[in-house]
């Protein structure tokens, strides 16, 4: 991306960022992101906001580091299943998405197929009770990302899906915890 399109993007941005209300914000984290301070949200959001100039000075390491943590968070939560490894290895190809990236090729199209395969695993791996909340964020995303371009949306996004598979793990861990105190009696 040329110095003159990262300015002009970062403009853009800036204007859409700004023109978002702090309810409207707030009603996105609450739904879904969980979170339950303002503190939290901020400090997500400033993060974000730095992976986000980052990504517009083509540094693409923050957001290769989640999309790499997000995919070994789910192996993690399929530790034997090590067909279902090789198939996220070939799907979440990041090599393949840094060179993408990094000549500037991976498009709306592309982030929503990546962001449609994360969310196809966090249903099959999550709650049925959370599967509602997840297909409305997939219909969100997909048409935010066709009508503002996929790194409008990017950050919210993909803090979303992480927020997520940080809330599988945790119900996963309680659930093995609940079958071993059984046990024990």
């Amino acid at each position: 991306m040329s110095k003159t399109a990262i300015q002009h993007h970062e403009k853009d941005n800036n204007e859409d960022i700004q023109s978002l209300s702090e309810n409207d914000l707030l009603e996105y984290y609450h739904l879904y992101n969980y979170t339950n301070t303002s503190i939290e949200m901020n400090m997500k959001k400033s993060y974000w906001d730095n992976v986000y100039t980052d990504i517009l000075k083509c540094d693409f390491s923050a957001l290769l580091d989640i999309l790499l943590e997000m995919r070994q968070m789910i192996k993690d939560l399929v530790p034997n299943r090590k067909d279902i490894h090789e198939e996220l290895d070939e799907s979440i190809d990041i090599p393949f998405i840094k060179q993408k990236l990094e000549h500037n090729v991976f498009d709306t199209h592309e982030f929503i197929n990546l962001f449609c395969y994360y969310i196809h695993w966090i249903i099959k791996l999550g709650s049925p009770n959370d599967d509602n909340n997840m297909n409305k964020l997939k219909e969100k995303v997909i048409k935010e990302s066709e009508e503002k371009g996929h790194m409008y949306i990017l950050p919210y996004a993909y803090d979303t899906l992480h927020t997520q598979l940080v809330k599988i793990k945790r119900d996963s861990i309680k659930y093995r915890q609940n079958i071993c105190s059984t046990r024990a009696l």
